[in-house]
């Protein structure tokens, strides 16, 4: 039979196979489950960053139908979480998006009039295929 422990996030009886190894604790095991650190690490993350807490996060994910608001790919597509966007001038947040186009927006530094350029170019190109 496994070893169980009670983790102190979920309140959950789990497997010890669910936590992390902590030389730190006088077990040698976290008290807190793998799902629950992921989350309390995440949540602080996203509140020092953006202002907005891991539910919020969720709630938004769930508003996309958990795509990405640009290109409307599935989350499930892509090893990593999709990267909070938001208004580097204001800090201001607007939607989830995958890694691919929250660097692309990125890399055109939120320019709209550089963006329609880019789509203009490629709309000249287009029959070039």
């Amino acid at each position: 039979m496994q070893d169980q422990r009670l983790c102190k996030g979920c309140n959950k009886v789990k497997p010890t196979v669910n936590f992390r190894k902590n030389k730190g604790c006088s077990d040698g095991i976290t008290h807190q489950c793998k799902d629950c650190h992921y989350v309390s690490q995440r949540n602080g993350e996203l509140k020092r960053n953006f202002g907005i807490s891991y539910a919020e996060y969720l709630v938004m994910l769930d508003a996309q139908q958990n795509k990405c608001a640009i290109c409307a790919n599935d989350a499930s597509e892509f090893d990593k979480a999709f990267a909070v966007d938001h208004c580097h001038t204001t800090g201001k947040v607007r939607g989830l998006l995958c890694w691919h186009c929250n660097t692309s927006i990125g890399k055109f530094k939120d320019d709209i009039g550089l963006l329609q350029r880019a789509i203009e170019y490629l709309r000249v190109y287009k029959d070039d295929e």
